[in-house]
């Protein structure tokens, strides 16, 4: 499977504190097959492995999956768990009445989106470098 970052891409400017090494690992494989997704129309020259030849594209695909996995990773949301391993903190409780609040945090709806779909932020990225095009090119 084609990833597009490393971990250590994660601390070059998109996370203050450095994540567990296979914890980012995991966010950069589920975010660069998202990335795949959204440029599964585009053309470009490839490597033996599949990656683009082109230093600007690969760089891109780079961004936008980094872009991505530090959002998952700042959210809380874990993308081999799905909406069901989304963690939810309690705001406040009181014992004799039973009554409990929730704190607030990213909902079910939105979970499910970024798992689906790329950032708006990673999309731009791609978006900026001529990839994630809807329809396939022709010559």
């Amino acid at each position: 499977m084609l990833t597009y970052a490393a971990p250590d891409d994660l601390m070059d400017g998109w996370l203050d504190e450095e994540p567990e090494e296979a914890e980012a690992t995991r966010l950069i494989r589920a975010a660069s097959i998202l990335v795949r997704k959204a440029t599964r129309c585009d053309i470009y020259e490839v490597d033996p492995a599949g990656l683009p030849v082109d230093l600007d594209i690969l760089h891109a695909m780079r961004d936008a999956t980094c872009a991505h996995a530090s959002m998952w990773l700042r959210a809380g949301i874990d993308p081999d768990a799905g909406t069901a391993g989304r963690t939810v903190a309690i705001k406040s409780q009181t014992a004799d009445g039973g009554s409990v609040t929730y704190a607030d945090g990213p909902q079910i709806g939105e979970i499910a989106a970024s798992l689906r779909a790329l950032s708006s932020q990673a999309l731009d990225i791609l978006r900026n470098a001529g990839l994630a095009s809807t329809r396939p090119s022709t010559w």
